[in-house]
């Protein structure tokens, strides 16, 4: 009883603080500094935060990331129907990334082979999505809210950034040779966003090519630092993502 609250009772706050959102814009700052509030301190209580290092705050970049996202989509929505799908999505997320901190610091899951290969399935869904909602709703200011390209640039790459970082730290792969990777995912998003960004299709196909490339990207060096990595996996991650690719772009409408 006491896990079930201790999860469902922050979900259920920010739940409710995006209803507030819609219900009343004008309270979006004080509901913005509230969810983060939450989300803070759920996560803390997630991975047993002791405040005897500084380390353990990465685990706060995936669950604010995801907020932001949930936001950044929520304002950009007009359809009432849409805007509660999205919270409900984000509500679910939103525990599903809690329920892995969990467990996480549990021994007994760590050492279970079966246990470590569903975590990093579910936490792969919860990265990809969290990127794909920081895309779609980076994007979306920019096209609809006259954002900069430098800004929306810089914006994007801060995010990749700090969410490709957080995979390879919560797998215990950050050393000095790793961020070289980082540096590589930073230059491949900002070239791709400057390309993209004349191309006159909708702002989430646009997101979507950025998530393509993120979600293979990320797959291929994760794979590679565990030693894991081999021609055929190679292969499996270039041809699904040069599918995605395809299937996007041909079924995307084009305004010329």
């Amino acid at each position: 009883m006491s896990k079930i609250f201790r999860i469902f009772g922050p979900i259920v706050l920010n739940f409710l603080a995006l209803e507030i959102i819609l219900i009343k814009p004008h309270l979006l700052w004080w509901m913005i500094g509230f969810m983060f509030t939450v989300t803070c301190i759920i996560t803390f209580r997630s991975v047993r935060y002791d405040f005897k290092s500084l380390s353990p705050l990465n685990f706060l970049i995936l669950p604010n990331l995801l907020l932001i996202g949930a936001i950044l989509n929520l304002l950009l929505i007009a359809n009432p129907v849409l805007r509660q799908i999205l919270i409900i999505f984000y509500s679910l997320c939103f525990y599903i990334s809690q329920d892995i901190l969990t467990r996480r610091v549990i021994p007994k899951v760590l050492g279970d082979k079966s246990e470590t290969v569903s975590l990093h399935f579910r936490d792969s869904f919860i990265v990809t999505t969290t990127y794909f909602l920081i895309c779609t709703g980076i994007w979306g200011f920019y096209f609809y809210l006259d954002l900069s390209s430098i800004q929306t640039c810089l914006l994007l790459l801060l995010a990749t950034v700090a969410l490709f970082y957080q995979t390879l730290w919560q797998a215990n792969l950050i050393f000095v040779q790793t961020w070289i990777y980082v540096l590589i995912l930073g230059l491949i998003v900002t070239e791709v966003f400057w390309v993209i960004s004349f191309w006159p299709i909708a702002f989430w196909v646009n997101a979507s090519v950025l998530v393509i490339i993120f979600y293979v990207y990320r797959g291929l060096v994760w794979m590679y630092l565990q030693k894991a990595f081999g021609p055929r996996l190679l292969k499996e991650y270039l041809f699904v993502g040069f599918a995605l690719l395809v299937i996007l772009l041909l079924s995307a409408k084009w305004t010329l």
